[in-house]
């Protein structure tokens, strides 16, 4: 257990008597310390005689590392110095002032007084009085903060997974070269079922004995990110930026077993390379934790698929999206027409891909 002390200032009203004072004093500090620390002990003296103002020196005792980091993040906050450990430190937090204090109904007015002097507390700190506040006892009490809630949770770690619930109305279509289509809710889920290459038009058409395009159905495992959790504390809302993004389950060039296949891909589209490169990352790809647990991943990202339909003859076609996350939302979006493919037979007028799969980031707290 090590120790870290903090001091507030309280305007005390000076037609209080020292012990009711005292008592006020202890019970406002149990208060505000409940959930942060275990313990508070509380010692006051007067700044000057003519001064109705106490100093408060709130000693609190970290017993665990939950404790540990709530008092360092309140302590940020609040402009105080952070728990070391292993040496006490001390700054005065901040100076509230209470309304006046009625001795006629010292009962009803000091629970009121309290609370007022919490949600001051609470609001020079940048918290609600719910976070801090909480513990109770009578007012002379002292002893043991009371139970709280607390604001913080597990420090984020370093990697995310973006496996997601895909819509099953999620499709892949090439409408001019192939007339043709690949659509999650086409299959029925069963290992190797086919849900691909059935006419753009007309549903109820399949080419050949189909595809299987989409082999884990709307259970797309996507792939992972990786980001810099430097000085992550657990609490409240943290935005971290993203450092490395891994598609690779989403799509790998030539994979049978990829969310999206590239083998079925290259023999739906005239046995020809397909490819899909992603783009890079920049400052603005973030994700934000509240309280220890994942509450948006912001990412967007260029998507180029490429099918080399003249090969040996021109470069492959190369069709542009976007694959975008935005809070618990991933979307893989794109709807481009190249005009004049060069083809094995010859050059074709135009070539519209259509890429629409929609879907839900399993890891994102709703």
């Amino acid at each position: 257990m090590s120790s870290s002390t903090s001091y507030v200032t309280l305007a005390l009203d000076d037609r209080e008597d020292e012990v009711a004072q005292k008592a006020r004093v202890r019970w406002v500090v149990r208060w505000a310390a409940a959930g942060v620390v275990s313990q508070a002990k509380v010692r006051t003296s007067r700044l000057a005689m003519s001064s109705p103002e106490v100093r408060v020196k709130v000693v609190v005792s970290i017993h665990n590392l939950s404790q540990y980091w709530k008092w360092n993040s309140l302590a940020s906050r609040c402009n105080a110095p952070a728990h070391s450990g292993k040496h006490p430190t001390s700054r005065k937090v901040s100076t509230v002032t209470p309304t006046s204090f009625d001795k006629s109904m010292k009962y009803n007015k000091l629970r009121v007084v309290l609370f007022m002097i919490i949600a001051s507390f609470a609001i020079a700190c940048g918290d609600d009085a719910n976070g801090i506040g909480g513990g109770g006892g009578d007012a002379g009490g002292g002893g043991d903060a009371g139970g709280g809630d607390t604001t913080c949770g597990p420090l984020p770690a370093g990697a995310v997974s973006l496996a997601s619930a895909v819509a099953p109305e999620s499709r892949i279509a090439e409408v001019d070269l192939t007339g043709s289509q690949a659509r999650i809710s086409f299959g029925d889920g069963s290992p190797g079922d086919v849900d691909g290459l059935f006419d753009v038009n007309d549903p109820s058409i399949m080419y050949g004995g189909g595809l299987d395009v989409f082999p884990r159905e709307a259970d797309f495992r996507v792939g992972s990110l990786g980001f810099d959790a430097t000085g992550a504390t657990g609490c409240l809302a943290e935005t971290f930026p993203v450092t490395t993004l891994d598609l690779s389950e989403l799509w790998t060039d030539g994979s049978e077993s990829a969310d999206i296949s590239g083998r079925a891909m290259s023999i739906w589209l005239f046995g020809r390379e397909v490819t899909m490169r992603f783009g890079d990352l920049d400052a603005a790809d973030t994700v934000t934790f509240t309280d220890g647990a994942l509450t948006s991943v912001d990412i967007e990202v260029s998507v180029e698929l490429g099918v080399d339909y003249a090969t040996g003859i021109s470069p492959p076609t190369v069709y542009v999206g976007t694959l975008t996350f935005r809070g618990d939302r991933l979307s893989l979006s794109m709807d481009d027409t190249v005009v004049d493919v060069q083809t094995a037979l010859g050059t074709q007028p135009q070539s519209q891909m259509i890429i629409d799969i929609q879907g839900t980031v399993i890891a994102v707290d709703g």
